[in-house]
């Protein structure tokens, strides 16, 4: 009981000298413009800071030297492209748009700030907001005005790019199937799927055929309880790819299961949503 009494004495001395350590001079974080290298304040306007940590020990030591938080001056949700409340997929509401741009501005949430999305249909879809791309979306057609735009018709992805990735390709994979289909054919394609999944690149396909419901896709019964077909079930499925199903109109005065071209942007503005938060 003694050495129990003593060990939490040197817990609380440890905690308080550690306290103490941390709201010192000697541990600060200073953050530093990335174009010219000079140190500023947090209330500098800057388009783009850096922010380094020192080590209580040694000012002059990083203890994260490969680590920087990059800081955009773009708001992380653009609320002038929702109305009626949602976006155009109806999967961002406004409140959920302001709220992401709260959190970044109180440095509560990561933004989009060097975050890509990749279109690898040669912008046969794509999520530019009321505005054909020619190459690139202009920011203010942007949902999320923040992050980088790549595009390119190269179909199913196979490498990874170095940064985080959100990408789509409105293709078809084989015959009636969807490109996720495809990787998961033999060894060498799902080990593509793997290393890009593992690289911090997450790929939206539309499935096509595969996973389909029993049953008319605009059906009531389909609808309020779709099963899948097991004829038709994906031959695997993993966390590496997604492949793409919504209920929307699709162009069409009623509700309908969409599964083509198209059905994969509400998971691409979900997953950058995600890494927005």
């Amino acid at each position: 009981m003694k050495q129990k009494s003593i060990f939490i004495s040197i817990m609380i001395i440890l905690l308080i000298t550690l306290f103490i350590t941390a709201n010192s001079d000697n541990f600060i974080i200073l953050q530093q413009n990335s174009l010219d290298r000079q140190f500023c304040t947090e209330h500098d306007v800057i388009n783009r800071i850096v922010c380094i940590i020192y080590s209580p020990l040694n000012k002059n030591t990083h203890i994260f030297e490969n680590q920087t938080l990059i800081k955009s001056d773009k708001q992380a949700c653009n609320t002038a492209l929702i109305s009626s409340g949602f976006d155009s997929s109806r999967v961002i509401g406004i409140e959920a748009c302001h709220l992401l741009n709260t959190l970044y501005k109180e440095n509560k949430s990561a933004g989009n700030t060097q975050d890509i999305y990749d279109n690898r249909d040669g912008r046969h879809v794509n999520f530019c907001e009321g505005w054909t791309p020619n190459p690139l979306c202009p920011k203010e057609h942007s949902l999320f005005p923040q992050h980088d735009w790549q595009s390119s018709s190269a179909g199913r992805a196979t490498t990874p790019n170095e940064a985080i990735t959100i990408g789509q390709a409105s293709y078809r994979g084989e015959g009636s199937h969807g490109i996720a289909y495809v990787y998961y054919k033999n060894q060498r394609n799902a080990e593509q799927a793997y290393n890009l999944y593992t690289n911090n690149n997450l790929y939206i396909y539309p499935s096509l055929d595969d996973d389909s419901f029993l049953g008319e896709k605009n059906s009531e019964s389909t609808l309020k309880n779709p099963t899948i077909d097991k004829q038709k079930a994906l031959i695997a499925n993993t966390p590496y790819i997604i492949s793409s199903k919504q209920i929307s109109k699709a162009g069409t005065d009623t509700y309908m299961i969409h599964d083509a071209s198209g059905s994969e942007i509400p998971f691409v503005k979900l997953s950058l949503t995600a890494l927005s938060a």
